[in-house]
């Protein structure tokens, strides 16, 4: 399907589809709330910007993957007729628009209001994509909208958060927390490799979306 498409029907679905335009201007005001916090002690001043910058990034990821999850389950009736494959290709495009949007719409907001902050990219964007692959993953899973975004927070948020310490469960960490990505974007040796290695969970979620049985396939 064609992403301008796409992109077209996201707007003007977006439109009806409340509360979503409610968590557009939400996630604008991440960066607000953090520089009027600060003088009363509720953000500390002492830790970093860029914890803040990385923390409302992946809020606001969080909140455009569920608005773009909202948006898939307005359109069942037309990816009803599409293959597994192109289902998840659609569900791609959607959810990319809507986490990528949102994201930066928190971050721009914070730039304008905290000030200069410093953006580790490719960080940002496999926090994105890493999302976005959850996502597919649920909205594929035929749960209903509520379903999708449940677990779409036990894979990404809760169950990483809840995981021990220990290198067993780094890698149950590696596979689920988008999170992961933004703790390695500020270190000084970013290579190709280590971004290679942390691109494969990403693909692994997005493969196993291809991989679910397509709601026809479960009628049979």
């Amino acid at each position: 399907m064609d992403p301008v498409v796409l992109g077209r029907w996201m707007q003007r679905e977006w439109l009806k589809a409340l509360p979503a335009p409610l968590a557009l201007p939400a996630v604008a005001l991440l960066g607000p709330l953090v520089a009027i916090s600060r003088p009363w002690g509720i953000a500390s001043d002492r830790a970093s910007s860029d914890s803040y910058v990385c923390s409302i990034w992946y809020l606001s990821a969080l909140v455009g993957a569920t608005v773009g999850l909202w948006l898939l389950a307005r359109g069942e009736t037309v990816w009803a007729e599409m293959g597994a494959l192109k289902r998840c290709w659609a569900s791609t495009w959607v959810l990319a628009i809507a986490t990528s949007v949102h994201a930066l719409v928190a971050l721009g907001s914070t730039a304008a209001t905290v000030g200069a902050v410093v953006v580790p990219w490719v960080a940002f964007l496999m926090c994105v994509a890493h999302w976005v692959s959850l996502g597919v993953f649920a909205h594929r899973t035929n749960l209903g909208p509520v379903g999708s975004w449940v677990l779409l927070l036990a894979l990404g948020w809760w169950t990483p958060a809840l995981l021990p310490e220990g290198l067993s469960w780094d890698r149950a960490s590696w596979l689920l927390d988008p999170a992961r990505h933004l703790a390695l974007g500020f270190e000084p040796l970013e290579t190709s490799i280590r971004v290679l290695v942390d691109t494969m969970p990403i693909v692994a979620w997005w493969v196993a979306a291809a991989l679910l049985p397509t709601r026809s396939g479960h009628r049979r």
